[in-house]
């Protein structure tokens, strides 16, 4: 601690990169996220309300870009690849949906560098979907009328409304998706993968490893003096790790804070206490590094390199599902069970231990 009071160029440092790099590069990527989207071009060969509805709906989607083009002008684009793909709506669209036809009712057009078709496909047949779904409801009404003998011209407009408005704000039996594991429940909401909680455990895992290179500096110059000493190596290696873990607390408290005052994370104690452990695992990882290294560095390129496998493969960067549950990231982007807590703390030791008897090997 003295060490990093006369010097704090190193003490902001640890602080610097995870913070910093977090909300800089997290800011980035929103605002990226923000101005992609998904250029479709549209084309309305029917003409009538129904198709103009589907053009407005399309339109109002954030991630979709719709440009309303003849048919002609349509494939040009798509020739020279400015468009993803062509939906069009075919003429006699509104007769056919009145009939209750919906099939063959919108064409797409794709070429073979087309990505997010089946994406525009899925929002485009659920506003299909949702204009039939009126359209039967209405007529199921206007029928029930029509047996009990009540004349009512109005009835089919407003039972069409009626059941439009349903849809909003959120469409017609949405699904709140929880998920089981074991004794614990897990609303999928939380599950979310936040770009900036992401960003973090990738620079915090960086930033502990950076600062874990005192092992290799000291030794071949302070250890073999310590191992002399009354209390000893082992007593200097943990008191030392026990610092430098306290310190990236420090640092994962202040993250949370910060996170919090921008909106960028709930107010939750699993998630501080789920970062903390977070940590603990990263500084667990760094020793065991630091332990069989000597040149600094190789442990710079190959802690580097670990990180970054790491980082990419765990999700740091973007969602890996099938690998969400086998790296340290999930800690802090998932809700751990109690068995997976109790498991990487274990474990966590059992490294630290490891790394701190092989050290001190080389002077017994």
């Amino acid at each position: 601690m003295k060490q990093f009071v006369k010097n704090p160029v190193s003490l902001l440092f640890l602080f610097i990169i995870p913070i910093g790099a977090t909300i800089g590069l997290g800011s980035l990527f929103e605002k990226g996220q923000e101005e992609l989207a998904i250029p479709i071009a549209l084309v309305d060969e029917d003409k009538s309300d129904f198709s103009k509805i589907i053009t407005k709906r399309m339109s109002d989607q954030s991630k979709i870009t719709i440009t309303n083009v003849s048919r002609e002008k349509a494939e040009k684009l798509l020739a020279t690849n400015e468009v993803d793909s062509i939906f069009m709506i075919k003429q006699g669209f509104q007769d056919n949906l009145l009939q209750e036809k919906r099939e063959d009712t919108i064409e797409v057009w794709v070429s073979p560098s087309s990505m997010a078709v089946g994406i525009v496909r899925e929002v485009m047949a659920s506003e299909v979907i949702r204009l039939t779904s009126n359209i039967k409801a209405a007529e199921h009404v206007e029928k029930l009328y029509n047996q009990k003998g009540i004349e009512d011209s109005s009835i089919w407009d407003e039972a069409y409304a009626y059941t439009d408005a349903q849809w909003d704000p959120e469409p017609l039996m949405t699904i709140d998706y929880i998920e089981q594991r074991g004794k614990d429940i897990v609303d999928a909401k939380s599950e979310i993968i936040n770009p900036y909680l992401g960003l973090w455990t990738f620079f915090t895992m960086l930033a502990c490893f950076l600062a874990i290179d005192w092992i290799i500096k000291e030794r071949n110059t302070i250890f073999a003096r310590i191992q002399t000493t009354y209390q000893g190596l082992s007593s200097y290696l943990w008191k030392s790790i026990s610092g430098y873990f306290i310190l990236h607390v420090l640092q994962a408290f202040m993250s949370f804070i910060i996170f919090i005052k921008l909106d960028i994370v709930e107010n939750r104690m699993s998630l501080l206490v789920a970062m903390i452990l977070y940590l603990f695992i990263c500084m667990s990882l760094s020793v065991l590094f630091a332990s069989f290294t000597r040149n600094l560095n190789s442990y710079y390129i190959s802690s580097f390199l670990f990180v970054l496998i790491v980082g990419v493969l765990g999700g740091s960067f973007f969602p890996v599902p099938e690998l969400s549950e086998v790296f340290p990231q999930s800690f802090v982007q998932h809700t751990a069970t109690n068995m997976q807590t109790i498991l990487a703390i274990c474990v966590s030791s059992g490294l630290i231990v490891f790394a701190i008897r092989r050290v001190k090997r080389d002077y017994n």
